[in-house]
């Protein structure tokens, strides 16, 4: 995902143990079958997974965290 520079974007992101998706400013839900577990030391927020070297170098105004993986359509909801 790359967005331009002085951008305001609104991500959100679920998972569960057999499937992910994520949804960007109330489009499209992209998803993912592939099965994977995250711990909270595993939780990055502004840091590319697979770079240790790559940041995100702008603002987070919010995080929230919901106990149980939120549907599809209320992805879209969360992000417009």
């Amino acid at each position: 995902m790359t967005l331009d520079s002085g951008t305001t974007a609104k991500a959100a992101f679920a998972y569960i143990t057999t499937n992910s998706a994520a949804c960007l400013n109330g489009g499209t839900v992209a998803t993912s079958a592939n099965a994977f577990t995250v711990s909270a030391a595993d939780l990055d927020l502004g840091r590319d997974g697979q770079d240790d070297a790559s940041y995100f170098n702008g603002l987070i105004k919010r995080v929230s965290r919901w106990d149980s993986r939120v549907a599809n359509a209320s992805l879209q909801t969360l992000t417009t």
